[in-house]
Protein backbone atom coordinates (compact mmCIF):
# COMPACT_ATOMS: atom_id res chain seq x y z
CA UNK A 1 0.00 0.00 0.00
CA UNK A 2 1.37 3.27 -1.02
CA UNK A 3 1.86 5.98 1.43
CA UNK A 4 -0.87 8.43 -0.74
CA UNK A 5 -3.34 5.97 0.01
CA UNK A 6 -3.05 5.56 3.72
CA UNK A 7 -3.03 9.44 3.49
CA UNK A 8 -6.47 9.16 1.54
CA UNK A 9 -7.77 6.49 3.82
CA UNK A 10 -6.73 8.96 7.58
CA UNK A 11 -8.17 11.83 5.65
CA UNK A 12 -11.34 9.88 5.29
CA UNK A 13 -11.83 8.62 8.31
CA UNK A 14 -11.43 11.91 9.75
CA UNK A 15 -13.79 13.28 7.86
CA UNK A 16 -16.25 10.29 8.97
CA UNK A 17 -15.67 11.21 12.16
CA UNK A 18 -16.58 14.76 12.02
CA UNK A 19 -19.96 14.11 9.83
CA UNK A 20 -20.80 11.59 12.34
CA UNK A 21 -20.58 14.01 15.86
CA UNK A 22 -21.91 16.62 13.69
CA UNK A 23 -25.13 14.73 12.75
CA UNK A 24 -25.37 13.52 16.64
CA UNK A 25 -25.66 17.41 17.50
CA UNK A 26 -28.17 17.64 14.80
CA UNK A 27 -30.51 15.56 15.01
CA UNK A 28 -30.27 13.61 18.68
CA UNK A 29 -30.91 17.32 20.57
CA UNK A 30 -34.12 18.40 18.94
CA UNK A 31 -34.97 14.84 19.52
CA UNK A 32 -34.39 14.80 23.29
CA UNK A 33 -36.31 18.35 24.19
CA UNK A 34 -39.20 17.06 22.43
CA UNK A 35 -39.08 14.32 25.17
CA UNK A 36 -40.20 14.61 28.72
CA UNK A 37 -38.03 16.29 31.33
CA UNK A 38 -35.98 12.60 31.98
CA UNK A 39 -36.29 10.66 29.11
CA UNK A 40 -35.09 14.21 26.99
CA UNK A 41 -32.08 14.86 29.48
CA UNK A 42 -31.17 11.35 29.16
CA UNK A 43 -31.29 11.36 25.14
CA UNK A 44 -29.45 15.15 25.58
CA UNK A 45 -26.34 13.58 27.47
CA UNK A 46 -25.93 10.12 25.56
CA UNK A 47 -25.88 12.43 22.51
CA UNK A 48 -23.15 14.92 23.72
CA UNK A 49 -21.30 12.22 25.20
CA UNK A 50 -21.18 10.28 21.96
CA UNK A 51 -20.02 13.73 20.20
CA UNK A 52 -17.78 14.31 22.31
CA UNK A 53 -16.22 10.55 22.11
CA UNK A 54 -16.28 11.22 17.95
CA UNK A 55 -14.37 14.75 18.46
CA UNK A 56 -11.82 12.93 20.79
CA UNK A 57 -11.32 10.22 17.93
CA UNK A 58 -10.66 12.71 15.33
CA UNK A 59 -8.05 14.51 17.52
CA UNK A 60 -6.32 11.36 17.86
CA UNK A 61 -6.13 10.74 14.59
CA UNK A 62 -4.74 14.12 13.53
CA UNK A 63 -2.31 13.60 15.99
CA UNK A 64 -1.18 10.03 15.08
CA UNK A 65 -1.57 11.64 11.33
CA UNK A 66 0.77 14.97 11.88
CA UNK A 67 4.09 13.55 12.73
CA UNK A 68 4.01 11.18 9.37
CA UNK A 69 2.49 13.78 7.13
CA UNK A 70 5.59 15.92 8.57
CA UNK A 71 8.34 13.52 7.35
CA UNK A 72 8.51 14.15 3.92
CA UNK A 73 9.21 17.81 4.85
CA UNK A 74 11.56 17.14 7.62
CA UNK A 75 13.63 14.66 6.05
CA UNK A 76 15.18 15.94 3.63
CA UNK A 77 16.41 19.03 6.25
CA UNK A 78 18.12 16.63 8.91
CA UNK A 79 22.22 16.60 8.99
CA UNK A 80 22.50 13.19 9.43
CA UNK A 81 21.73 10.47 7.51
CA UNK A 82 18.06 9.28 7.90
CA UNK A 83 15.89 6.41 6.26
CA UNK A 84 12.56 6.20 6.71
CA UNK A 85 11.04 2.63 6.91
CA UNK A 86 7.64 1.45 5.75
CA UNK A 87 6.13 -2.14 5.47
CA UNK A 88 9.68 -3.11 5.21
CA UNK A 89 10.81 -0.83 2.30
CA UNK A 90 12.80 2.29 2.02
CA UNK A 91 9.79 5.12 1.49
CA UNK A 92 12.59 7.91 1.82
CA UNK A 93 16.33 8.61 2.30
CA UNK A 94 18.21 12.12 2.48
CA UNK A 95 21.05 13.31 0.57
CA UNK A 96 23.72 12.14 3.91
CA UNK A 97 21.94 8.51 3.75
CA UNK A 98 22.07 8.59 -0.04
CA UNK A 99 25.86 9.03 0.34
CA UNK A 100 26.41 6.48 2.89
CA UNK A 101 24.15 3.93 1.23
CA UNK A 102 26.25 4.84 -2.49
CA UNK A 103 23.00 5.64 -4.38
CA UNK A 104 20.55 8.22 -5.82
CA UNK A 105 17.10 8.35 -4.34
CA UNK A 106 15.58 6.64 -7.49
CA UNK A 107 18.14 2.97 -6.65
CA UNK A 108 17.37 3.63 -3.03
CA UNK A 109 13.11 4.31 -2.73
CA UNK A 110 11.27 0.98 -2.38
CA UNK A 111 14.62 -1.28 -1.30
CA UNK A 112 13.98 -4.14 0.80
CA UNK A 113 15.04 -2.53 4.43
CA UNK A 114 16.25 -5.94 5.44
CA UNK A 115 18.72 -6.57 3.05
CA UNK A 116 20.45 -3.34 3.53
CA UNK A 117 21.46 -4.08 7.53
CA UNK A 118 23.39 -7.15 8.80
CA UNK A 119 23.93 -8.35 12.56
CA UNK A 120 22.70 -9.60 15.78
CA UNK A 121 19.98 -6.97 15.97
CA UNK A 122 19.23 -6.08 12.42
CA UNK A 123 15.66 -7.71 12.35
CA UNK A 124 14.76 -5.60 15.51
CA UNK A 125 15.57 -2.37 13.82
CA UNK A 126 12.96 -2.73 11.04
CA UNK A 127 10.43 -4.82 13.52
CA UNK A 128 9.99 -3.42 17.13
CA UNK A 129 7.81 -1.14 17.85
CA UNK A 130 9.89 1.08 20.12
CA UNK A 131 12.91 2.70 20.35
CA UNK A 132 16.25 0.64 19.09
CA UNK A 133 19.49 0.99 18.53
CA UNK A 134 22.26 -1.24 17.94
CA UNK A 135 25.87 -1.99 15.44
CA UNK A 136 25.07 -3.41 12.77
CA UNK A 137 27.05 -3.58 8.90
CA UNK A 138 25.04 -1.54 6.34
CA UNK A 139 25.17 -3.10 2.60
CA UNK A 140 26.05 -0.29 0.17
CA UNK A 141 23.95 -0.27 -3.20
CA UNK A 142 27.20 -1.33 -4.55
CA UNK A 143 27.73 -4.61 -2.80
CA UNK A 144 30.45 -3.10 0.07
CA UNK A 145 30.26 -3.00 3.58
CA UNK A 146 30.56 -0.68 6.32
CA UNK A 147 30.01 -0.51 10.01
CA UNK A 148 27.30 1.69 10.79
CA UNK A 149 25.16 2.62 14.26
CA UNK A 150 21.45 2.40 13.98
CA UNK A 151 18.84 4.52 16.09
CA UNK A 152 15.29 3.15 14.82
CA UNK A 153 11.97 4.90 16.17
CA UNK A 154 8.23 4.32 15.36
CA UNK A 155 6.43 6.98 13.91
CA UNK A 156 2.93 5.69 13.00
CA UNK A 157 3.06 3.26 10.25
CA UNK A 158 6.74 4.09 9.88
CA UNK A 159 10.27 3.74 11.09
CA UNK A 160 12.60 6.34 11.35
CA UNK A 161 16.38 5.43 11.33
CA UNK A 162 19.12 7.58 12.32
CA UNK A 163 22.50 6.30 10.62
CA UNK A 164 25.74 6.89 11.56
CA UNK A 165 28.81 5.88 9.77
CA UNK A 166 31.56 3.95 12.32
CA UNK A 167 34.15 4.22 9.13
CA UNK A 168 36.11 6.73 10.87
CA UNK A 169 35.91 5.44 14.57
CA UNK A 170 37.28 1.89 13.44
CA UNK A 171 39.91 4.16 11.25
CA UNK A 172 40.82 5.57 14.31
CA UNK A 173 41.00 2.56 16.55
CA UNK A 174 43.37 1.30 14.17
CA UNK A 175 45.62 4.00 14.28
CA UNK A 176 45.42 3.99 17.78
CA UNK A 177 46.56 0.20 17.59
CA UNK A 178 49.06 0.80 15.18
CA UNK A 179 51.08 3.49 17.72
CA UNK A 180 50.66 1.28 20.76
CA UNK A 181 52.35 -1.50 18.62
CA UNK A 182 55.34 0.81 17.67
CA UNK A 183 55.54 1.81 21.20
CA UNK A 184 55.49 -1.86 22.31
CA UNK A 185 58.21 -2.52 19.92
CA UNK A 186 59.98 0.91 21.08
CA UNK A 187 60.19 -0.49 24.74
CA UNK A 188 61.02 -4.43 23.32
CA UNK A 189 64.26 -3.16 22.06
CA UNK A 190 64.80 -0.91 24.32
CA UNK A 191 66.69 -2.88 26.68
CA UNK A 192 68.28 -4.73 23.73
CA UNK A 193 69.70 -1.62 21.97
CA UNK A 194 71.08 -0.46 25.71
CA UNK A 195 73.11 -3.39 25.76
CA UNK A 196 74.56 -3.57 22.23
CA UNK A 197 75.67 -0.11 22.93
CA UNK A 198 76.95 -1.11 25.91
CA UNK A 199 78.73 -4.28 24.13
CA UNK A 200 80.05 -2.25 21.79
CA UNK A 201 81.78 0.49 23.87
CA UNK A 202 83.12 -2.08 25.90
CA UNK A 203 84.83 -3.64 22.88
CA UNK A 204 86.01 -0.54 21.72
CA UNK A 205 87.51 0.43 25.11
CA UNK A 206 89.12 -3.29 25.63
CA UNK A 207 89.88 -3.98 22.19
CA UNK A 208 91.86 -1.13 20.85
CA UNK A 209 92.11 1.79 23.60
CA UNK A 210 93.10 -1.23 26.27
CA UNK A 211 95.57 -2.31 23.64
CA UNK A 212 97.17 0.71 22.47
CA UNK A 213 97.83 1.47 26.06
CA UNK A 214 99.44 -1.88 26.85
CA UNK A 215 101.70 -1.09 24.34
CA UNK A 216 103.04 1.87 25.79
CA UNK A 217 103.69 0.41 28.42
CA UNK A 218 105.56 -2.02 27.02
CA UNK A 219 107.56 0.12 24.94
CA UNK A 220 108.12 2.34 27.84
CA UNK A 221 109.45 -0.89 29.91
CA UNK A 222 111.40 -2.00 27.21
CA UNK A 223 113.61 1.42 27.44
CA UNK A 224 113.25 1.42 31.16
CA UNK A 225 115.09 -1.78 31.32
CA UNK A 226 117.43 -1.67 28.48
CA UNK A 227 120.58 -3.53 29.63
CA UNK A 228 123.05 -1.37 27.69
CA UNK A 229 122.79 2.90 27.46
CA UNK A 230 120.40 2.61 24.80
CA UNK A 231 121.15 4.07 21.28
CA UNK A 232 120.08 7.79 20.10
CA UNK A 233 118.09 5.71 17.10
CA UNK A 234 116.09 3.01 18.93
CA UNK A 235 114.92 5.62 21.46
CA UNK A 236 113.47 7.89 18.78
CA UNK A 237 112.04 5.14 16.94
CA UNK A 238 110.91 3.84 20.25
CA UNK A 239 109.38 7.29 21.09
CA UNK A 240 107.70 8.16 17.89
CA UNK A 241 106.03 4.65 18.29
CA UNK A 242 104.74 5.57 21.50
CA UNK A 243 103.45 9.05 20.32
CA UNK A 244 101.91 7.45 17.15
CA UNK A 245 99.87 5.13 19.23
CA UNK A 246 98.99 7.89 21.90
CA UNK A 247 97.63 10.00 19.06
CA UNK A 248 95.73 7.30 18.20
CA UNK A 249 94.35 6.23 21.55
CA UNK A 250 92.88 10.06 22.00
CA UNK A 251 91.25 9.92 18.34
CA UNK A 252 89.29 6.91 20.01
CA UNK A 253 88.41 8.82 22.81
CA UNK A 254 87.62 11.73 20.85
CA UNK A 255 85.15 9.70 19.01
CA UNK A 256 83.45 7.72 21.35
CA UNK A 257 82.74 10.87 22.98
CA UNK A 258 81.44 12.71 20.25
CA UNK A 259 79.20 9.27 19.79
CA UNK A 260 77.85 9.79 23.07
CA UNK A 261 77.33 13.53 23.41
CA UNK A 262 79.02 16.06 21.00
CA UNK A 263 80.55 18.71 22.84
CA UNK A 264 79.94 21.34 20.04
CA UNK A 265 75.97 20.70 21.05
CA UNK A 266 76.54 22.19 24.63
CA UNK A 267 79.07 24.45 23.80
CA UNK A 268 78.08 26.33 21.10
CA UNK A 269 74.43 25.35 20.54
CA UNK A 270 72.04 23.58 18.26
CA UNK A 271 73.55 25.32 14.56
CA UNK A 272 77.24 24.72 15.03
CA UNK A 273 76.29 20.78 15.86
CA UNK A 274 74.41 20.28 12.78
CA UNK A 275 76.26 21.89 10.53
CA UNK A 276 79.43 19.98 12.39
CA UNK A 277 76.99 16.87 11.98
CA UNK A 278 76.12 17.39 8.27
CA UNK A 279 79.60 18.09 7.68
CA UNK A 280 81.25 15.03 9.45
CA UNK A 281 78.40 12.40 7.83
CA UNK A 282 79.02 13.94 4.09
CA UNK A 283 82.48 14.41 3.70
CA UNK A 284 82.94 13.78 -0.12
CA UNK A 285 81.36 15.79 -2.76
CA UNK A 286 79.01 13.42 -3.60
CA UNK A 287 75.71 13.59 -2.35
CA UNK A 288 75.57 17.57 -2.12
CA UNK A 289 74.64 18.76 1.03
CA UNK A 290 72.75 21.88 1.11
CA UNK A 291 72.26 23.98 4.38
CA UNK A 292 70.01 26.28 5.82
CA UNK A 293 70.76 26.95 9.33
CA UNK A 294 70.29 30.57 10.13
CA UNK A 295 71.62 32.31 13.57
CA UNK A 296 68.65 31.35 15.65
CA UNK A 297 67.42 34.84 17.59
CA UNK A 298 67.37 33.07 20.94
CA UNK A 299 68.74 29.29 22.18
CA UNK A 300 66.02 26.51 22.36
CA UNK A 301 65.50 24.88 25.47
CA UNK A 302 68.47 21.41 26.38
CA UNK A 303 65.44 19.37 25.73
CA UNK A 304 64.34 20.50 22.40
CA UNK A 305 68.11 21.07 21.55
CA UNK A 306 68.72 17.59 21.93
CA UNK A 307 65.66 15.77 20.81
CA UNK A 308 66.20 18.58 17.37
CA UNK A 309 69.27 17.25 17.19
CA UNK A 310 69.09 13.15 17.52
CA UNK A 311 66.52 13.86 15.00
CA UNK A 312 68.57 15.19 12.42
CA UNK A 313 71.83 12.95 13.52
CA UNK A 314 69.30 9.75 12.27
CA UNK A 315 67.99 10.93 9.53
CA UNK A 316 71.01 11.97 7.88
CA UNK A 317 72.13 8.54 8.56
CA UNK A 318 69.24 6.75 7.19
CA UNK A 319 69.94 8.85 4.07
CA UNK A 320 73.57 8.07 3.72
CA UNK A 321 73.03 4.72 4.51
CA UNK A 322 69.97 3.69 2.25
CA UNK A 323 68.62 6.54 0.08
CA UNK A 324 71.95 6.56 -2.46
CA UNK A 325 70.85 10.28 -3.10
CA UNK A 326 72.88 12.74 -4.78
CA UNK A 327 71.15 15.90 -3.05
CA UNK A 328 70.36 16.19 0.15
CA UNK A 329 69.33 19.15 2.21
CA UNK A 330 68.88 20.32 5.36
CA UNK A 331 66.86 23.58 6.93
CA UNK A 332 66.22 24.63 10.43
CA UNK A 333 63.54 27.05 11.44
CA UNK A 334 62.47 28.61 14.70
CA UNK A 335 60.14 31.02 15.81
CA UNK A 336 58.58 32.25 19.17
CA UNK A 337 56.22 28.95 19.58
CA UNK A 338 58.14 26.25 17.60
CA UNK A 339 61.45 24.66 16.42
CA UNK A 340 61.04 23.36 13.01
CA UNK A 341 63.76 20.92 10.90
CA UNK A 342 63.08 19.42 7.58
CA UNK A 343 65.42 17.05 6.19
CA UNK A 344 64.93 16.37 2.39
CA UNK A 345 66.71 13.50 -0.10
CA UNK A 346 66.66 13.03 -3.90
CA UNK A 347 67.14 8.90 -2.95
CA UNK A 348 65.50 6.14 -4.08
CA UNK A 349 62.37 6.66 -0.66
CA UNK A 350 60.70 4.80 1.28
CA UNK A 351 58.40 1.55 0.39
CA UNK A 352 54.68 1.66 0.66
CA UNK A 353 54.66 -1.93 2.38
CA UNK A 354 58.22 -0.90 4.26
CA UNK A 355 57.40 -1.57 8.23
CA UNK A 356 59.06 1.44 10.36
CA UNK A 357 62.27 0.68 11.22
CA UNK A 358 63.66 1.32 15.01
CA UNK A 359 64.84 4.61 13.93
CA UNK A 360 61.94 6.04 12.36
CA UNK A 361 60.35 4.85 15.45
CA UNK A 362 62.62 6.61 17.83
CA UNK A 363 62.13 9.68 16.04
CA UNK A 364 58.74 10.25 16.57
CA UNK A 365 59.01 8.97 19.70
CA UNK A 366 61.32 11.92 20.48
CA UNK A 367 58.90 14.47 19.01
CA UNK A 368 56.34 12.93 20.71
CA UNK A 369 57.68 13.24 24.39
CA UNK A 370 57.71 17.16 23.82
CA UNK A 371 54.63 17.50 22.60
CA UNK A 372 55.38 17.36 18.90
CA UNK A 373 55.37 15.91 15.71
CA UNK A 374 56.71 14.45 13.44
CA UNK A 375 55.53 13.48 9.38
CA UNK A 376 57.52 11.74 7.17
CA UNK A 377 56.79 11.63 3.12
CA UNK A 378 58.40 9.31 1.02
CA UNK A 379 58.27 8.54 -3.08
CA UNK A 380 61.22 7.48 -5.15
CA UNK A 381 62.73 10.93 -5.98
CA UNK A 382 61.89 12.64 -3.00
CA UNK A 383 62.00 11.60 0.88
CA UNK A 384 61.24 14.59 3.38
CA UNK A 385 61.03 14.21 7.26
CA UNK A 386 59.73 17.36 9.35
CA UNK A 387 59.94 17.31 12.41
CA UNK A 388 58.17 19.67 14.74
CA UNK A 389 58.90 21.00 18.18
CA UNK A 390 57.09 23.22 21.02
CA UNK A 391 59.52 25.56 22.32
CA UNK A 392 57.51 25.55 25.52
CA UNK A 393 57.18 22.65 27.25
CA UNK A 394 53.85 20.28 26.90
CA UNK A 395 51.45 18.70 30.10
CA UNK A 396 52.70 15.33 30.34
CA UNK A 397 55.62 15.79 28.60
CA UNK A 398 58.84 13.68 29.51
CA UNK A 399 62.27 15.09 28.38
CA UNK A 400 64.74 13.14 26.29
CA UNK A 401 67.94 11.77 27.84
CA UNK A 402 70.59 11.20 25.01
Amino acid sequence: MSMDDRDSRADARTTALLLLAVALIAAGVPYGLSLGLRAGATVVVAVLAAAAFAAAAVRRARHAAAPADALPDLVPRLPGALLVVIDGHVHDANGPARRLLGGTAASIDGLDAATLFQGERADALLQASGDVSADVELRRVDGRRTPVHVAARGIGDARVLLVTDLGPRDALAARVDRQRAELETLARRLMTVQEDERASLSRELHDDIGQAITTIKLCAAALWHEPEPPRAAIVQETAREIAAIADQTVVKLRDLSLLLRPPQLDALGLEAALRWQANALFRADYPKLELDIPALECRPPRDVELACFRIAQEAMTNVLRHARAGRVALQLECDDVELRLRIEDDGCGISPDHRAGLGLITMRERARQLGGALRLDSRPGLTCIEATLPLAPSLGAAAPTG
